[in-house]
């Protein structure tokens, strides 16, 4: 455990189960999916009997997702209801009508794969009709790039932009390390316009 941050189970109005920690990172489910409830975890029952102080995923989480799985219990068995949760900080991308401003959210190992918090819809906004090309300055480098929907549009080794699993706007080098190439590290701005070639 190591924190005095509450474990929790955050149930969508789709039904969905959320057993985490309550460090901010179940409030990113709650902004995008509407909430039903959110309980906090005191039933001792819902964990091991012997707790580390170190291993909430083993101790914790797991016995608890997996009595929630079982559909023998429901999820305000796991505790009292909660009113709020810890929020995060989470920077919100600036949309003007010809940029878009974000940062880089994470680099993704071992391919190093940029990826930002501009999203499919911020673009939208700021380029009604996405581009083929882009400009794309991230922190100190200036690129233009190919707007691509896959990896084999671009040749080996040639860098590319394209949207992420998450709809996220990313940057990477087809069979290379685009961040480790580039010098680029998590938090550093982005600034993307459409590119006039």
């Amino acid at each position: 455990m190591g924190t005095n941050r509450r474990a929790i189970v955050l149930e969508t109005e789709d039904q969905r189960l959320i057993v985490a920690p309550d460090n901010g990172l179940a409030w990113l489910v709650a902004r995008d999916h509407a909430i039903k409830g959110v309980w906090e975890i005191t039933n001792s029952g819902f964990m091991r009997p012997s707790r580390s102080s170190t291993f909430d995923g083993r101790d914790l989480f797991a016995p608890s997702a997996a009595l929630l799985a079982s559909g023998k219990f429901a999820p305000e068995d796991a505790g009292p209801a909660l009113e709020q949760l810890v929020r995060l900080d989470f920077p919100v991308p600036q949309v003007a009508a010809d940029r878009v401003r974000g940062i880089v959210l994470l680099i993704g190992e071992p391919y190093g794969n940029v990826w930002t918090n501009i999203e499919r819809s911020h673009m939208r906004k700021a380029f009604p009709q996405l581009p083929k090309r882009i400009r794309a300055r991230i922190g100190d480098a200036d690129l233009t790039l190919p707007l691509a929907s896959t990896f084999g549009e671009v040749p080996r080794g040639e860098a590319l932009a394209y949207f992420n699993s998450r709809d996220h706007l990313s940057f990477a080098i087809d069979q290379g390390n685009f961040a480790e190439a580039r010098g680029i590290k998590t938090g550093m701005r982005v600034e993307v316009r459409a590119s006039p070639d």
